[in-house]
């Protein structure tokens, strides 16, 4: 499963428990640092990488593909 904006990871924590083998992608340091530690219990099948959406995955494939953007962007 792929898990892009994966935010703290909660959607590829769940995949995780279920089973899933997850890759979560996240442009934002924070959000990263979050989900690899959420995601820690389950090292073996998750992955948590940083990048802007598909890129750092490109040319891999997956069965799954979910998304959990943020509802509007930060102010800067």
């Amino acid at each position: 499963m792929l898990d892009l904006c994966a935010g703290s990871g909660i959607l590829s924590v769940c995949a995780a428990e279920q089973g899933a083998r997850v890759t979560a992608v996240d442009v934002s340091r924070r959000a990263v640092a979050t989900a690899w530690m959420n995601t820690r219990p389950h090292r073996r099948s998750a992955r948590v990488v940083r990048g802007d959406l598909t890129e750092p995955v490109r040319g891999e494939r997956f069965d799954l593909v979910v998304s959990n953007p943020p509802l509007r962007p930060r102010r800067k």
